[in-house]
């Protein structure tokens, strides 16, 4: 987050993902960034060790767990 908000990301290793989030900031007014650590929000853990194991980083549906996850969110159980 560091790198986005202030811009010093000239040597990151994903500096085409932070420059293309910085570009869509710019073309938004108003963007607020916001840190949520994984375990306030288990469906970006979930997507997120999915990704870090060698899996695919777009799904044509929602994985399974992701579905899991929501219904139990929505019931309010964690």
């Amino acid at each position: 987050m560091k790198c986005i908000i202030e811009g010093n990301n000239l040597r990151h290793s994903h500096l085409e993902v932070i420059d293309e989030i910085n570009h869509l900031r710019r073309r938004t007014c108003n963007t607020k960034i916001n840190c949520i650590n994984r375990e306030a929000n288990k469906v970006a853990d979930i997507l997120a060790k999915k990704t870090c194991s060698g899996g695919d980083f777009t799904w044509p549906s929602p994985p399974n767990e992701v579905i899991e996850q929501l219904t139990l969110d929505s019931m309010g159980i964690t």
